[in-house]
């Protein structure tokens, strides 16, 4: 007898909670197993419905009221999984978003521009003008996620709690793995670092010494 498309939900939410201690974002499980969350959306109407669905001594929600921050959780995990997401981490973990990304959410822009980012390697943000198709593989950054003209440099941890929240709100919005962009990111290079972060109209006029690039290149 076939597993039902719940009994499937139930596994892969158990299967990771037995071997990480990480906490399940809904966007993650819904990234990670497309076809399945397509199929409980037909179902359901959503994933999280689906998962409302089960019984609470199988499966529960955590931050339900945090739409970019909805955890999945067994009950015998919900403790620790508690404990972490309480610990004051955003911070940290927005300073580990690669650079170009963190940027993109505080970049300054003209009324009527559009942020897009490009999470394939190279990645790097660019502004659009309004009503520009943006180029393949480019994903735009609703304004509503965006904090325009904040200076990471001097930004505060509330300040960086925020844009990780929006960060969260944004991957759930284009079903991204927020885990990928974290952890998975391919190292760069410092020259890859200074090209990812440069405007167009400054990319396009920039001559770097060969001696300089090759030095950059060296520099992960």
């Amino acid at each position: 007898m076939s597993k039902s498309n719940i009994e499937m939900l139930i596994e892969v939410v158990q299967n990771h909670y037995e071997h990480s201690p990480r906490p399940l974002f809904l966007s993650a499980l819904g990234a990670q197993f497309k076809e399945l969350r397509e199929k409980l959306v037909g179902e359901y109407g959503s994933l999280l419905a689906a998962i409302k669905s089960i019984p609470a001594d199988t499966l529960e929600i955590v931050n339900d009221d945090q739409p970019g921050s909805i955890v999945v959780v067994t009950p015998e995990k919900k403790r620790d999984v508690v404990a972490r997401l309480v610990k004051p981490m955003s911070e940290t973990l927005f300073d580990g978003l690669p650079a170009p990304l963190r940027i993109a959410f505080c970049l300054k822009s003209e009324a009527g521009q559009v942020v897009g980012i490009k999470l394939t390697p190279p990645m790097k943000y660019q502004k659009f003008d309004s009503g520009t198709v943006l180029p393949p593989g480019f994903l735009p950054i609703d304004g509503k996620y965006r904090v325009p003209g904040l200076d990471l440099r001097v930004a505060s941890a509330k300040e960086k709690e925020r844009l990780f929240k929006e960060f969260l709100s944004w991957a759930d919005e284009h079903n991204i793995d927020p885990d990928r962009l974290r952890k998975n990111t391919p190292q760069t290079n410092a020259l890859e670092r200074l090209i990812a972060v440069q405007p167009p109209e400054i990319l396009s006029k920039m001559v770097l010494p060969v001696d300089i690039v090759a030095i950059l290149v060296r520099h992960s």
